[in-house]
């Protein structure tokens, strides 16, 4: 595979759908992998990520050797986990590739400064050509 066609995204489309939303427990839901090109694909998984961003004051050094109070935006990230929901297949060019979704969102109960982030993505890995991946947040 040449070079330039690393760079080239693949002409398919993911579709996250999920029952209810993301929510603390269970979320169910459907990933479904649309193609417009023929490829094999390494996985199909789903990417969840739990975070608080928060403001936080910093000391920093400026070019004079001066120091000053700076205000910085902070990220805590309290979960980050790869689930594999597909091993490989091969999808040909207008087929599609429809796959249950069960994830568990875990609950924090202490949360430091601030409300919390979700993010569960779907994606679908190529060797060797971009991901294909859909995001829903909350």
């Amino acid at each position: 595979m040449s070079f330039l066609k690393r760079l080239v995204p693949l002409k398919a489309k993911m579709n996250l759908s999920l029952e209810n939303g993301i929510q603390v427990g269970v979320t169910k839901g459907t990933a479904t992998l649309s193609s417009d090109d023929e490829f094999k694909a390494e996985e199909m998984r789903m990417e969840l990520k739990i975070w608080e961003n928060y403001q936080t004051t910093k000391r920093v050094r400026d070019s004079k050797g001066n120091y000053r109070n700076e205000t910085v935006t902070t990220s805590l990230t309290h979960h980050d986990e790869k689930i594999p929901i597909c091993g490989p297949f091969e999808l040909g060019k207008g087929q599609q590739k429809v796959v249950p979704i069960e994830v568990k969102i875990p609950q924090y109960s202490i949360v430091y400064h601030g409300p919390l982030h979700y993010s569960l993505k779907a994606v679908a890995n190529v060797k060797g050509r971009p991901d294909v991946f859909e995001e829903v947040k909350l």
